[in-house]
């Protein structure tokens, strides 16, 4: 007769494992609850070994009412504060989603900053969150200083500005080391 193995329950990894972990029945009832052809996915899910996709995340908030978010959560972690979905930290991340005006850049990374500083979360959140961060802190200098560049060339390049300019040359003409100085304060200005 061979000795009976034990069987180790799952690590939990997640606040969304831990509560499909108490969702009562089959595997196979599960799956069906949940549109899935085979029960192997339900198992790889309560027991941690892969994380259900988006769409699978979903299923499960209308068929068990497990929070979509608590599969980026500690086991225990509180579900009450909102955070930014992985569609949104994507969009933050990438060139096509990112803000458009330094004002939504400055908005984003105060949101990024506030989900960061959330208790429960999952490594893999916070450096995914670290990241966007980076990223839109990188968008903020390469807005801010475009920002420079374009008054800095809206001021040089104005038609005003140029009229002026010659005006002041015109006059100075007539007296050849005033004229200098003049043109070399002026060019000081654009550097």
């Amino acid at each position: 007769m061979q000795p009976k193995l034990a069987v180790m329950p799952p690590v939990v990894r997640s606040e969304g494992q831990r509560m499909l972990l108490c969702v009562t029945g089959s595997l196979r009832a599960i799956a069906a609850e949940l549109g899935c052809k085979s029960t192997k996915s339900i198992l790889d899910w309560r027991t941690g070994e892969k994380p259900p996709g988006a769409n699978a995340r979903a299923r499960m908030w209308t068929a068990f009412g497990i929070p979509v978010r608590a599969w980026s959560v500690q086991p225990g972690g509180s579900l009450d504060e909102p955070r930014s979905t992985p569609l949104e930290l994507a969009q933050a991340a990438s060139p096509v989603g990112a803000p458009s005006t330094l004002e939504d850049c400055l908005a984003l990374l105060n949101v990024i900053r506030r989900d960061r500083s959330q208790q429960g979360l999952m490594p893999s959140e916070r450096v995914k969150l670290a990241d966007a961060e980076a990223r839109i802190l990188g968008l903020r200098a390469r807005l801010e200083q475009a920002a420079e560049f374009a008054e800095s060339r809206y001021v040089h390049e104005h038609p005003s500005w140029i009229r002026l300019r010659r005006a002041i040359l015109h006059a100075l003409e007539p007296h050849p080391a005033a004229a200098k100085a003049v043109v070399e304060a002026l060019a000081s200005l654009k550097a």
